[in-house]
């Protein structure tokens, strides 16, 4: 299994985080800092972190590397649709 951390200690890293949805095709996990720019957007479907907890950072990487595989496939999906509907929505309207 592949897990991509984005671990920032303030906000920042954001274009790593939606990028890494965006180009996982091995249906990785992600393990998210809460205090990352792109918490709001991936939070729901990372395994979120206090980025000074290295406790809880281990067992999130743990936890990312050990799910199965239908529900990394359907974690990794939702955050697929998250950043392709939101590129969408962010595109200038053209006529």
């Amino acid at each position: 299994n592949d897990v991509l951390m984005v671990n920032p200690i303030r906000d920042g890293l954001n274009l790593v985080a939606m990028a890494g949805a965006l180009v996982n095709d091995r249906d990785g996990g992600l393990v998210l800092s809460r205090y990352a720019g792109a918490w709001p957007a991936l939070g729901e479907w990372a395994d979120g972190v206090n980025p000074y907890d290295v406790s809880e950072t281990a067992s999130a990487l743990s936890t990312a590397l050990s799910r199965p595989a239908e529900p990394r496939r359907a974690l990794a999906g939702a955050r697929r649709l998250t950043q392709h509907v939101g590129r969408i929505l962010s595109m200038p309207l053209r006529r």
